[in-house]
């Protein structure tokens, strides 16, 4: 395979054999469908700690037991990041990065606050980014939370694959992008569709997409959504970038600056 892309966020897809799903314009097929609601790292934290217990005699208890273990031990957390300035490092996450100065890192209150700041007018939407119990382990946003408008915001975080332990970065980046599609019934406009990029020196899923999203009392949200996805087989670490698709807040320079400086350390 050549060698992926030498610069962090360089976004020419690396030769590798063609993705099992591509998702183009605004269409998406039953395949995204039915691949969206089996997986989306988002939601899906809580689900791969839930597993069935059958008759405690039998093997089949006692690997579910074992991989279930497993995957506490690889993918909960420890101790905070450490914050020095503008500048996070994170050996759970094995992460280092800087962020813009004028920019901050979220509290742990501001995280929970950003989740009842608007309404979207997509009761599905509105539903999954309110009772979702486990916002994000680092989050940096351009505004304080709670934060009434298009919060430019990069997030990191990891979630195990649960029964799809073992896939990679693209396979991931394609079910989290099928899962956009899946709850969205709005004109989406994939500017980079799912595909290989170098991050820091590993391979990363990465998609760029754009849709809007209707919020009660306030203009519609143009979002401007990108996401990298780095499979370490039984958990991922995924990055998500959100600001406005234009005006005094379009953050792409923003967003390029903290995607450059991320190291991995572990």
């Amino acid at each position: 395979m050549p060698a992926l892309p030498s610069q962090t966020w360089t976004l020419a897809p690396v030769a590798s054999p063609a993705p099992a799903l591509l998702i183009a314009g605004s269409s998406f097929s039953a395949l995204n469908t039915r691949f969206s609601t089996d997986f989306s790292p988002r939601l899906h934290r809580r689900a791969a700690f839930t597993i069935p217990l059958p008759n405690p005699q039998s093997v089949v208890c006692l690997k579910s037991l074992f991989y279930f273990f497993t995957v506490l031990v690889a993918c909960l957390h420890g101790a905070s990041p450490a914050i020095v300035g503008s500048d996070l490092s994170d050996p759970d996450l094995g992460i280092t990065l800087s962020k813009p100065e004028a920019w901050r890192f979220q509290s742990s209150r501001e995280k929970r606050s950003a989740q009842k700041a608007v309404t979207y007018k997509n009761r599905s939407w509105d539903m999954a980014v309110k009772q979702n119990s486990f916002p994000a382990r680092i989050v940096i946003s351009k505004y304080p939370e709670p934060y009434t408008g298009l919060n430019p915001t990069l997030s990191i975080d990891r979630y195990p694959l649960g029964e799809y332990r073992f896939k990679d970065g693209l396979w991931v980046a394609q079910r989290d992008l099928g899962y956009i599609y899946h709850m969205l019934f709005t004109p989406i406009t994939t500017v980079q569709p799912p595909q290989w990029v170098d991050l820091a020196g590993k391979k990363a899923g990465y998609y760029h997409t754009l849709f809007d999203l209707e919020v009660k009392a306030l203009p519609t949200f143009r979002m401007d959504w990108q996401a990298w996805a780095v499979s370490t087989r039984l958990c991922v670490l995924v990055i998500t970038a959100v600001g406005p698709q234009v005006g005094p807040d379009y953050s792409a320079a923003d967003f390029n600056a903290i995607m450059r400086s991320i190291k991995f350390i572990q």
